[in-house]
């Protein structure tokens, strides 16, 4: 009996001196990472933006920023002065200059593919495509003309990775140059409310419907007075009465985070505390009635004054309408470049 369990002992340790080769082997090393370095390029309404990165292919995760940037291309404004609807041929040409500096840029890189997404200006174009199609002839990028609804994934993809909070927990807004988003994710799928409604054509609306001036000869509203103030608030207030009911839940639950993204005004990103509606209140009776020239003086010297008031009235119409209470910023320097960089149907076949 006793040499018996010494046997089995010595088999025992015997066993576990011996490599460990199990049926899953084959899955474990389908699961390590693949790491490869991609550039992704988001043409919105007001700028080209590019991020360069790493990124984890087994959880379609970005490990490392490498190279950042934004170059401004008003394709937005070119359409607001256009009579008919298409990209100036200057503005085409400026825009295919930037694509192929920021491409030269992301080269120092070595990135393995470049892919990227162009939004609303886009969409509203009727040549559009057309310079879409000289873009990837002439700097060989292929770009996607996205729909709103792409554009708010892909924008929500970005900030809740950039924030590293779960999709459950979060509502993202995302203020464009032509549009503007609000999404959150239920389960599998988004509920998301999207507004004709940007940087451009709320400082248009003030210029053109209030101040009764043409677009093409006026490119600030300000000053901006009281009275003009309250007529573009109540304005938003009228574009962006019909939430959806889920997005409203989400945002009368105290646990979860607004993240706001884009164009969201400078003078209230508080990185500490987020900003509330009074906070863009406050700002909005500091510039009524304040020319170009004294909103530098008294905002951000590096803002483009034309836009800081309309900016304000914006988001406190958009606030004060759907109950945000408040808003934690996201900087994302290459805007939605990240959600673009995470999301694999835009990389397939390229």
């Amino acid at each position: 009996m006793v040499v018996m369990m010494i046997i089995r002992l010595l088999l025992l340790l015997w066993i576990s001196t011996q490599p460990f080769i199990n049926e899953n082997q084959g899955f474990a090393a389908s699961t390590e990472s693949q790491i490869v370095t991609r550039a992704a390029f988001d043409f919105g309404s007001g700028s080209v933006k590019l991020q360069v990165a790493e990124v984890d292919l087994s959880n379609n995760r970005i490990v490392k920023t490498l190279y950042a940037e934004k170059i401004p291309v008003d394709l937005s404004q070119d359409l607001s002065q256009s009579i008919d609807a298409k990209f100036s041929p200057e503005i085409q040409a400026e825009a295919v200059r930037v694509m192929t500096l920021l491409k030269n840029r992301a080269a120092a890189y070595q990135p393995e593919a470049y892919s990227g997404v162009a939004t609303e200006a886009f969409r509203i174009a009727k040549n559009g495509q057309e310079l879409i199609d000289s873009i990837r002839e002439q700097v060989g990028i292929p770009l996607k003309i996205i729909s709103q609804d792409e554009e708010a994934i892909v924008g929500f993809a970005a900030a809740v990775s950039t924030k590293g909070i779960a999709a459950s927990e979060a509502v993202v807004w995302d203020i464009g140059g032509g549009s503007l988003q609000i999404v959150t994710q239920i389960g599998d799928s988004y509920e998301i409310f999207k507004a004709n409604l940007g940087k451009v054509p709320m400082k248009n609306f003030i210029i053109s419907e209030l101040q009764c001036k043409d677009v093409n000869h006026t490119y600030s509203p300000n000053p901006i007075s009281p009275e003009d103030g309250t007529l573009a608030i109540q304005f938003v207030k009228e574009q962006t009465g019909e939430i959806p009911a889920m997005i409203l839940e989400k945002l009368a639950d105290p646990k979860i985070v607004v993240l706001g993204i884009g164009a969201q005004p400078k003078s209230v990103r508080y990185p500490d505390r987020g900003y509330t509606s009074d906070d863009v209140y406050a700002q909005i009776q500091r510039g009524l009635n304040l020319s170009d020239q004294d909103i530098l003086k008294m905002f951000d010297q590096d803002a483009i004054p034309a836009y800081v008031v309309s900016d304000l009235i914006l988001v406190y119409g958009v606030m004060t309408t759907v109950g945000i209470e408040n808003v934690q910023f996201i900087e994302t320097v290459s805007g939605n470049s990240s959600g673009v960089m995470i999301t694999p149907s835009y990389w397939e076949g390229i």
